[in-house]
């Protein structure tokens, strides 16, 4: 069984930020791709922190409580897989926190 959610306009506007930031660092340099998706989103560009990753893209991405944080991380998952790792089958490792 395979259930579809419909995203919201800022889950999906946020999805094709994170599409075009791939995009860019796959066929850049990542400092830059980061300085273009600001850009692209009419924002003032921030520094990029590379956070000792190299030039693998790092990015962390902002909803409000109740925004979809769960359901925004599984279609990330395969923008992620399309733009960036252009792979069918990506291995994805998901921590879930217990309350112990």
């Amino acid at each position: 069984m395979r259930i579809m959610f419909t995203l919201k306009d800022y889950q999906t506007r946020a999805l094709a930020a994170l599409s075009h930031f791939l995009t860019e660092a796959r066929s850049g340099t990542v400092e830059e791709a980061f300085k273009q998706s600001y850009l692209e989103q009419q924002l003032p560009p921030i520094p990029y922190r590379h956070y000792d990753f190299g030039e693998m893209p790092y990015v962390c991405m902002r909803l409000p409580t109740g925004g979809g944080k769960t359901v925004q991380a599984t279609y990330s998952v395969s923008v992620v897989q399309k733009h960036y790792l252009e792979q069918d089958y990506p291995v994805v490792l998901w921590l879930v926190p217990t309350n112990t």
